[in-house]
């Protein structure tokens, strides 16, 4: 085990457990004030955080997380075949662009969300292009749009929908219903295309 000791706000223990399958890194355990109970994360790529608080000692985390290692291993199975799916999907589309048609479509990304947002009069600030690993888009407080520069590789009804998506997130900024009620108006199909997008992570396409 080898133990971390950050400042007085948190502690981190990266443990091996070799009784977990598809698990390449130590899973970290991290304490911290805000935690109000125990809970097992996995990321995308397959690592793994307890989160546990901080009056909870971590023998009792370790003690949780064995409890729930079938749980684990089975998440890990299973995200592991959709990461599979993923790549396969991605890399048929990656592999439609050069380099020079990848930074045309760059500034279509930009285009096309002023054309969305005047079409459907939304009020934006600045809009950006970013490479990012989790997300697709953004809309900030003041109504700044962000997208993820990879959206590039994707068709143009799945970029419509992260814009309009975003578009919509300047007048809720939440995931309530009121939200994807909101969303049908300019979208009907918006959730059929959101489990669509699912199939792909920003996080594979690379620079």
């Amino acid at each position: 085990m080898k133990l971390l000791i950050k400042n007085n706000s948190n502690t981190i223990s990266n443990i091996n457990f070799p009784e977990i399958s598809q698990l390449y890194n130590p899973v970290t355990f991290k304490q911290n004030i805000k935690a109000k109970y125990i809970k097992i994360a996995i990321s995308e790529d397959l690592n793994i955080q307890v989160n546990y608080p901080f009056n909870v000692e971590i023998n009792k985390a370790i003690h949780f997380f064995k409890s729930k290692i079938i749980w684990v291993n089975n998440s890990l199975i299973k995200m592991s075949k959709k990461q599979q799916i993923r790549i396969k999907n991605q890399e048929k589309y990656k592999n439609n662009l050069t380099k020079q048609e990848f930074l045309i479509k760059n500034q279509y990304l930009v285009k096309r969300c002023r054309e969305l947002a005047q079409k459907y009069n939304f009020s934006i600030g600045k809009i950006s292009l970013r490479f990012q690993k989790t997300i697709w888009g953004s809309c900030s407080s003041q109504n700044n749009i962000s997208l993820n520069s990879n959206l590039s590789f994707l068709s143009n009804n799945m970029i419509d929908y992260v814009i309009l998506h975003e578009l919509t997130h300047t007048k809720i900024k939440n995931h309530s219903q009121k939200f994807w009620k909101e969303l049908a108006k300019v979208l009907p199909e918006a959730i059929e295309l959101d489990k669509e997008l699912k199939k792909y992570s920003p996080n594979f396409f690379k620079k």
